[in-house]
């Protein structure tokens, strides 16, 4: 298939939740090459299905003021505004009138267990703020982004395990849910093989607060001993996204940090910042196998 020092929280308190501008300052990205970002859709067309599997086991990170629920429908609706509006894009940009509102991503890698970001939950009170949502997708053509999903695929944060955020370095959060994830499997974590140069990967995520996307035809350039670089087709929303091995499948890394992802033209409209497949810097990716370590007593 070709797809085109630790810190340890059991309760955090005292710095204030801020939304997407949280994920912002520390991750921003690029389009090298071609732009490969899909949605869940083009994955289903394509015939992925143990990749839209894996879509599904990918969560969205809210506010929690931006959703509401309604009981007696069952449903849980979004506060959004269009891509284009919130980034200024100019016209024709890609998915510019998709709706936009997680301000991270992260997966589902145990029944009741969320890895994200360090910095996209900056403590249990910030935890406590937050909603963990699933099935923020777009999986019929036509479609701009769910209006809303059923009640039961938003969870609630009970405890900020750990977390560890260096500027240049690791960068990883692992929380426990409110209740069991019942109606999908977590991700499979890589737990044999060590991250390679040339290795194929793809993320799964929120780019930009987007309904989640997947972006292939990409490899690691280089690896460092708690990250590796990959010229992922990733932005600042993507904070916390799975990153995969093409070849395997299993989560090898964690999305964390990037190059600028939007240039402004002269017509006061800004445009996706391009780099070709071997140029900027890269993608930052916390390796899977150093959180792996904090997972042993959950049995992971």
């Amino acid at each position: 298939m070709k797809l085109h020092g630790r810190v340890f929280v059991g309760a955090f308190v005292g710095l204030a939740f801020s939304t997407s501008l949280l994920a912002q300052k520390r991750i921003r990205s690029v389009v090298y090459g071609e732009d490969d970002r899909k949605d869940g859709v083009e994955v289903l067309d394509a015939g992925w299905t143990d990749w839209h599997d894996r879509m599904k086991s990918v969560v969205s990170l809210w506010p929690s003021h931006q959703i509401t629920i309604d009981s007696s429908k069952g449903t849980a609706s979004f506060e959004t505004e269009t891509h284009r509006k919130r980034e200024k894009l100019c016209k024709n940009e890609p998915f510019a009138g998709q709706k936009v509102g997680p301000f991270c991503s992260g997966s589902l890698i145990a029944k009741n267990l969320i890895l994200t970001a360090g910095h996209c939950v900056a403590s249990q009170k910030s935890c406590m703020a937050m909603s963990f949502v699933f099935d923020y997708r777009i999986d019929q053509w036509g479609s701009v982004g769910p209006e809303s999903v059923p009640s039961q695929q938003v969870y609630g944060c009970k405890k900020l395990i750990a977390r560890e955020e260096e500027e240049d370095g690791a960068d990883y959060a692992i929380i426990e849910l409110d209740r069991d994830v019942t109606d999908r499997l977590p991700v499979t974590l890589e737990k044999t093989l060590l991250p390679v140069e040339g290795d194929p990967v793809v993320s799964i995520g929120h780019p930009s607060g987007l309904p989640a996307k997947l972006a292939d035809s990409a490899a690691i350039r280089s690896v460092e001993d708690s990250y590796f670089l990959a010229n992922l087709d990733t932005f600042y929303n993507n904070s916390g996204s799975p990153v995969f091995d093409e070849n395997t499948g299993n989560q090898v890394g964690i999305l964390v940090r990037g190059e600028k992802d939007f240039k402004m033209t002269w017509k006061g409209c800004r445009v996706i910042n391009e780099c070709a497949e071997d140029e900027c810097e890269g993608e930052a990716v916390t390796r899977i196998d150093y959180v792996l370590p904090l997972l042993k007593p959950f049995g992971i």
